[in-house]
């Protein structure tokens, strides 16, 4: 069985959405990682808009 190599890299959050990432992943049984529920997050997004055109709410983020 062959490894998958990982790529790491940082995200900013702010506390707000670090908040309810925290909710979500405390809320699982068992409770999960931060690191576990982003990447499963960023797994789902990519499968969901491979090879798409993605449209994002800009205006939404400013607060």
């Amino acid at each position: 069985m062959q490894k998958t190599q990982k790529k790491r890299f940082s995200v900013s959050l702010d506390m707000e959405d670090y908040t309810a990432l925290k909710h979500v992943a405390d809320a699982q049984k068992p409770p999960l990682s931060l690191q576990y529920v982003v990447s499963y997050a960023l797994n789902e997004f990519i499968a969901t808009h491979k090879n798409k055109q993605v449209e994002f709410d800009f205006e939404r983020r400013k607060r």
